[in-house]
């Protein structure tokens, strides 16, 4: 699409030059008749001869920007990174993740694992995740409410990580992003009944409004606080799941009581 609008860009720029250059060539013409002395003013012929230099030196310098336009179109086309998301139950040892909490749940499940499968990094990440988390007293889920997760990452790469949406029921999953050009990109993937939408990838040349997008984030970041929003977390901590990670008495008694709990299920849904 972005090809195509560029062609008709330049298809209508060098007719509307045309159209002035000839309407302007027309007049001078006209003029030039009317007075009748062609002493003073020169020929028809060199007027023309003239014009047609200016018209020749513009038509070369409209040529070259467009295809400084399209070259530097092409290399931001390059580096623009492309992702893999998909889901992982639980946590694995050497696993990175990041979160917007200080202190996580190691046995929770569903997290989102985000990798470049390209060459190119994104730099500057903002990850913004949208969904309800379950409110549980006396052990069962009594409702679910709204939150929003914002986690800012320094960056992304070919090195898988684990985005914290564990114990939540995920909407909407946007990733802003810069490129090494510093052009804004945003992915962004909808989780609706169970089903996950194509990921689509949005970027400022297409939508200049991204880049306001993109900046009031960081106005949100920086006006953020806990005691006055419930609904969004604000948070960037990164997490590394080696034997610290998991040596815990806490979790080793967790993780018991979550393996037996699986094992009844199993035993009821499988009976021998």
């Amino acid at each position: 699409m972005k090809i195509n609008s560029q062609k008709t860009v330049t298809k209508l720029s060098i007719w509307t030059l045309l159209f002035i250059t000839s309407s302007f060539l027309g007049g001078i013409i006209s003029v030039l008749l009317y007075l009748g002395d062609k002493s003073n003013f020169g020929s028809i012929a060199e007027w023309v001869g003239s014009i047609g230099t200016v018209v020749t030196v513009a038509s070369v310098a409209l040529q070259i920007r467009t295809e400084h336009d399209w070259t530097d179109l092409k290399q931001k086309e390059r580096v623009r990174p492309v992702f893999v998301v998909s889901k992982q139950n639980f946590i694995e040892k050497s696993n990175i993740i990041w979160s917007c909490y200080y202190s996580l749940n190691q046995t929770g499940m569903d997290w989102t694992v985000v990798q470049c499968i390209n060459e190119n990094s994104a730099l500057d990440v903002i990850v913004d995740i949208k969904g309800w988390v379950p409110i549980v007293m006396n052990g069962e889920v009594n409702r679910y409410q709204r939150e929003r997760r914002l986690i800012p990452i320094p960056g992304l790469s070919s090195l898988s990580v684990l985005l914290d949406t564990s114990g939540m029921k995920v909407d909407l999953l946007n990733i802003f992003y810069k490129s090494s050009k510093n052009e804004i990109n945003k992915l962004s993937i909808e989780y609706q009944h169970s089903c996950v939408s194509f990921p689509q990838y949005t970027n400022s040349h297409d939508c200049p409004d991204l880049i306001k997008e993109y900046s009031d984030f960081f106005i949100l970041l920086d006006q953020y606080s806990q005691q006055d929003n419930n609904y969004i977390k604000v948070g960037s901590y990164k997490h590394t799941a080696d034997s610290k990670f998991f040596g815990t008495s806490k979790f080793v008694l967790t993780y018991q009581k979550m393996w037996e709990k699986n094992n009844q299920l199993m035993k009821a849904y499988f009976p021998h």
